[in-house]
């Protein structure tokens, strides 16, 4: 069986920009006989970088996204961008 959730990690602030990062984490487990086995993997999914002038978004691979990609995609997102948005000068 194998499920997967998409959930926000912590926003990390450096040098007055924010990064929120969004991650994918798969659990798999089976059973084979008397043995049990389980799998966990997080991979990143989006970074999101907020600074006081413009916010952009990229995939886990490292290529720019629109932001409303993420936005749509993930939940809560909104929310967690609003908060870790450093105000502009």
């Amino acid at each position: 069986m194998e499920t997967e959730r998409i959930t926000i990690d912590s926003p990390v602030s450096v040098t007055g920009l924010n990064i929120i990062p969004v991650v994918r984490t798969k659990v798999r487990h089976w059973q084979q006989g008397h043995q049990v086995a389980t799998v966990y993997s997080k991979q990143p999914l989006y970074v999101i970088i907020a600074a006081p002038d413009s916010t952009r978004a990229f995939r886990g691979s490292g290529e720019e996204v629109p932001l409303h990609q993420p936005l749509g995609e993930v939940p809560g997102l909104m929310a967690v961008l609003v908060r870790a948005t450093p105000p502009g000068e």
